[in-house]
């Protein structure tokens, strides 16, 4: 337990007034929270990010953000002279930490309301289930439509006469944070995202320390395919994206080993975390701080315990069905298989399954592939392609790169992007491939690049046993976004033969923490792994 949390446990509960603390008459105690109220700050032009519906939108660190006054003081006075660390939403009565981090007075926890009196309400969805409606207990996942709540945003256009600070979503004393009170945040921390990340709870990057209180869990996104669990907490901020794009604003998001701001699309989702206002703060309750075990990602309540969030797919006879969420829209292509593993099994290294697998050789550069048969038609690859012959195969110029944010797991393969998948550069932007065409692209002779229909075989052998995920060897990929950026998380993602459009084609996916199996259409500009399947003879 760090120095901030054995503070929040006085020894006495006594009353007492110190800076910035003062006891209610009702035996509350009031937090000063000391800023004054500022205008809308339009962001630094290096901030000003490109907004985007990719995943993989334009964005910058705000380690070196501008510099802020702290108060030590402040943080001190308030751990030691108030008896209580929580405030209640008098709205819903759901009870949120708080933190005092320099100058700053946040939430500690994400925003849980929902009413559905909202202007917006229906833009919400439940942060673990993706559901809409009331959560019970779970956390949110809010459009910015939604998190600003004011009938001046209005969907596809920008916000008339908005005056911030702006309360937004946020409980009474609390307002939406505009983009700069969170790089005030992220300065005052020194741009350290593990200073904010809570003491469990990730995967990747599970070595948060929680310094101030902040008590950061991933969050995730929710957006047209569906809600997606990842390494990433994203918060939205109540600042718009400048000149011409009224459908943009900010988001905050935690991801890596960086705090960093992006313009994004105001119908996705994200977390909201609300800042007081000027003012008084009234505190009325303690809540002792929880402490996850590192394999509880998703939470479905405050005390963060998980959640299943996965719908389980009945039998082989709908293979060729295509299961989509209630809160997607109808072109959405998203079918899940629910996935029981041993929880031996480490989905971040191969194990004896694996290991004791058949292996092929590619002839063209001699790399060795370990094989699996997942039922009696098909045969998977355990392995991801790294075949990298740019000279031999030209569509790869410039269209692959190896797994790993720095390419430092280049053993463990290769991110192709889609035309360097199918080997034709003109696929890149028209849709090339009717669905039952077979189609070799880059793999070795003999090989295909999958199917749909292969997907669902590989989630009904993983389903009922008959092959381990070890022996599939599913393995974290990571992505390559539009703009060339390589990031490695807790997903696998591979490239399918089927087209949503000339410029979007199907990603089969899955998350190393749900055992979930998965397809969206995704931009073809991404780079996913290739695993090449082999029809039994």
């Amino acid at each position: 337990m760090n120095s901030f949390y054995k503070a929040l446990f006085p020894v006495s509960f006594a009353c007492c007034t110190l800076a910035f603390v003062a006891c209610g008459d009702d035996g509350s105690d009031f937090l000063q929270a000391p800023y004054g109220k500022a205008g809308p700050v339009v962001p630094d032009s290096s901030d000003d990010a490109s907004s985007s519906s990719a995943r993989g939108a334009s964005s910058s660190s705000l380690a070196s953000s501008s510099s802020v006054g702290s108060s030590s003081s402040l943080i001190e006075s308030y751990v030691k002279g108030s008896s209580f660390n929580a405030f209640t939403d008098k709205r819903d009565g759901n009870v949120y930490r708080v933190a005092v981090i320099g100058s700053q007075v946040w939430m500690a926890e994400d925003l849980r309301y929902y009413s559905e009196d909202l202007q917006f309400g229906l833009l919400s969805v439940c942060m673990t289930t993706g559901k809409k409606g009331a959560c019970d207990g779970d956390k949110r996942l809010y459009s910015f439509y939604s998190a600003m709540e004011d009938d001046r945003c209005q969907v596809h256009e920008r916000c008339e006469g908005i005056e911030y600070p702006h309360r937004g979503i946020c409980p009474e004393g609390w307002h939406l944070p505009e983009i700069h009170e969170w790089k005030t945040l992220s300065s005052y921390v020194d741009g350290n995202a593990n200073s904010l990340r809570a003491l469990g709870g990730w995967h990747t990057y599970n070595f948060g320390t929680d310094d101030y209180g902040f008590s950061a869990y991933p969050t995730g996104e929710w957006f047209y395919q569906g809600t997606k669990h990842d390494e990433v907490a994203r918060y939205w901020s109540a600042t718009e994206t400048g000149g011409t794009d009224p459908e943009s604003a900010y988001e905050f998001y935690i991801e890596g080993v960086g705090l960093k701001v992006q313009s994004y699309r105001k119908e996705y989702g994200y977390a909201v975390r609300c800042v007081a206002d000027a003012g008084e703060v009234k505190l009325d309750k303690f809540v002792e701080v929880p402490t996850p075990s590192s394999s509880s990602v998703f939470s479905s309540s405050s005390e963060e315990s998980s959640s299943s969030s996965v719908e389980s797919s009945s039998s082989a006879e709908s293979s060729s069905s295509e299961v989509s969420s209630s809160s997607l829209s109808s072109s959405s292509d998203v079918s899940s298989s629910s996935v029981s593993s041993s929880s031996a099994w480490d989905p971040y290294s191969h194990g004896e399954d694996w290991n004791s697998l058949e292996q092929i050789t590619d002839e063209r550069d001699g790399n060795k592939y370990r094989i699996v048969q997942v039922n009696e038609f098909i045969i998977w690859m355990a392995e991801n392609l790294r075949y990298a012959d740019s000279t031999a195969t030209p569509a790869l110029v410039g269209n692959t790169a190896c797994i790993g944010e720095r390419g430092e797991r280049c053993e463990e393969g290769n991110l192709y992007t889609y035309a360097a998948a199918v080997n034709d550069l003109e696929c890149a932007t028209k849709v090339c491939f009717e669905s039952e065409k077979q189609v070799r692209g880059i793999c070795p002779e003999g090989w295909r690049l999958p199917k749909k229909a292969d997907w669902n075989w590989l989630g009904y052998a993983l389903n009922d046993g008959s092959v381990s995920f070890d022996a599939a060897g599913m393995l974290p990929t990571g992505e390559r976004n539009g703009n060339g950026v390589v990031k490695y998380d807790g997903y696998a993602r591979f490239w399918l033969v089927e087209e949503d459009a000339g410029s979007s084609a199907f990603e089969g996916y899955y998350y190393a923490g749900d055992h979930l199996l998965q397809k969206q259409s995704y931009m073809k500009s991404f780079g996913y792994a290739v695993r090449c399947v082999k029809d039994v003879e």
